[in-house]
């Protein structure tokens, strides 16, 4: 879920185990099950913090609209990102760690377990799966590495005897 999902969700998208939202950037229609993990992490995220605004989480207040919500929204995710920049330092991840990179991480994960793209684009909540494609254009060093050995072993074992 991207983070201007994820700042805008409220109560009322979670009934009966279902989160239920339309996506901001594209408006496209997501339904999951909450999974037992995600339902007690967000009850102790949300918990009192997010007060009356209405949100699931205490990111936006509610009270904004237009320009001042857009302002309040980036900030939000500027506090994010640096929360997450002090968490990978404390981890010791040495590359850099935004909103987006769970987002493909995510992404990344489902395609290194050989889900379907078609899946993986519905998840994400993109309206083409040339989308998905281009968000999953890169391939793990892991991966590259089996099929280039694959190849050389090929061409090796084929080659005629030298001498």
């Amino acid at each position: 879920m991207s983070f201007v999902d994820f700042a805008h969700l409220n109560r009322g998208n979670i009934k009966n185990g279902i989160l239920d939202y339309n996506r901001q950037k594209t408006g496209t229609s997501m339904r999951l099950e909450v999974l037992d993990t995600a339902e007690a992490m967000y009850k102790e995220l949300a918990g009192e913090r997010a007060g009356g605004s209405g949100y699931l989480f205490p990111f936006l207040s509610g009270t904004k609209n237009g320009h001042e919500e857009y302002l309040e929204y980036n900030a939000a995710l500027s506090r994010f990102n640096r929360n997450l920049k002090t968490l990978k330092e404390v981890a010791g991840i040495v590359s850099d760690v935004t909103s987006y990179t769970i987002r493909h991480s995510f992404a990344m994960s489902l395609k290194e377990q050989n889900v379907p793209i078609e899946m993986i684009s519905e998840l994400l909540g993109h309206k083409s799966i040339k989308t998905t494609q281009i968000y999953l254009r890169s391939f793990s060093l892991e991966k590259m590495t089996v099929v280039n050995k694959s190849c050389f072993e090929n061409v090796y074992n084929y080659m005629p005897e030298v001498g």
